[in-house]
């Protein structure tokens, strides 16, 4: 009964609501592991061993990321000039009322998810003057650095992943049946994708705001 009061309260589908529940229970599990300084009886150096495997593949599971942001952005282009090109052909026959504004942003977007790597360089240089990513902050705090570096590299795959899926709600919000603020989904899904990807812009950009002393 309880999750179905919080569902409707904030109006979550269930889907959305048992992604919520999982990410808690992950977090919840993440910081009892780091409080308890992740004292598990673990061979120090096969934990290492696992972390420092975990990190090298980072790269690969981002440009798998990439790879498949361009393919969405050629399918959302292709859809799109589909869609001009039936436009086009309802305008010389009669006086049409379709939209088009619909297909000329998911064209724009399916460019975006094309060249996802410029989309990142260029937010981070608009919201934090950069010209790439800041490296995160060293924090000492009952676990070692190695597994900071571990755990904020998951969250900027995390947050690219959030920006893909940001602009893909955006570019299927022009269609013609789209629910009512999937537009407004994609845009928190892509800004949040953005200060996920910055992890280390937006760790220092709490901080300051807040007068913490990171170490």
């Amino acid at each position: 009964m309880a999750p179905m009061i919080f569902r409707q309260h904030v109006g979550m589908t269930p889907a959305s609501a048992r992604l919520w529940r999982l990410s808690v229970g992950a977090t919840l599990v993440v910081a009892l592991l780091m409080l308890s300084g992740c004292d598990l009886n673990i061979d120090p150096t096969a934990w290492n061993q696992m972390l420092e495997t975990l990190q090298k593949n980072f790269p690969a599971v981002t440009r798998l990321i990439f790879a498949i942001a361009y393919l969405a952005g050629i399918f959302f282009i292709f859809s799109a000039l589909h869609k001009l090109r039936a436009y086009g052909e309802a305008r010389t026959m009669m006086p049409s009322h379709a939209q088009l504004g619909g297909p000329l942003t998911q064209f724009a977007l399916g460019i975006a998810l094309m060249f996802l790597p410029s989309v990142v360089t260029i937010s981070v240089a608009s919201l934090w003057g950069e010209g790439s990513l800041m490296a995160w902050p060293t924090i000492s705090y009952a676990v070692s650095s190695q597994v900071w570096d571990t755990v904020f590299g998951i969250i900027r795959i995390l947050g690219y992943i959030a920006m893909v899926r940001g602009l893909m709600l955006m570019a299927r919000s022009t269609g013609q049946g789209a629910q009512q603020g999937t537009f407004g989904k994609g845009m928190v899904h892509l800004i949040g994708g953005i200060l996920a990807a910055n992890i280390g812009g937006t760790i220092r950009m709490i901080a300051a705001s807040f007068g913490i002393n990171l170490v």
